[in-house]
């Protein structure tokens, strides 16, 4: 079986890709949910690569983009370039929308998702700080 071929079957054991250039931004894969980035991408290219992880699949409900580089600078951009809009209303024309939310946010929605966790253990018996700690690996 061909390697792109395998990489698309969800069964198959091949799960982790080294890619640059067309794997990166032409290779569709829905079951792809992890993106680990390392190389400069800039605008259209940064976009496409984005996309990868992103895909519609059963049992996913989004992608994760890891960020190696510092890319975050490039993707505003991008954002702006390809889905903002100004005082126009036309898409690339001003209005820079932010890719991230403010830490206070997401330290509130991390203590929030923890909370819940804990709820739902101790109703069920079980402990998160049991397993905080784990012992025997």
């Amino acid at each position: 079986m061909a390697v792109d071929k395998a990489f698309k079957e969800e069964e198959h054991p091949f799960r982790i890709a080294i890619v640059c250039a067309m794997w990166l931004t032409g290779f569709d894969v829905p079951s792809l949910s992890t993106l680990y980035l390392d190389k400069q991408l800039k605008a259209h290219t940064l976009m496409q690569a984005i996309a990868r992880s992103n895909r519609v699949n059963e049992g996913k409900n989004n992608g994760m983009i890891v960020d190696y580089c510092g890319i975050l600078k490039h993707l505003r951009k991008a954002l702006a370039t390809f889905a903002g809009t100004g005082d126009t209303g036309r898409p690339g024309e001003g209005g820079e929308k932010e890719p991230d939310k403010p830490e206070e946010e997401l330290l509130a929605d991390l203590a929030e998702a923890i909370a819940f966790v804990r709820a739902f253990l101790t109703e069920r018996g079980a402990s998160l700080d049991k397993h905080h700690q784990p012992e025997g690996f």
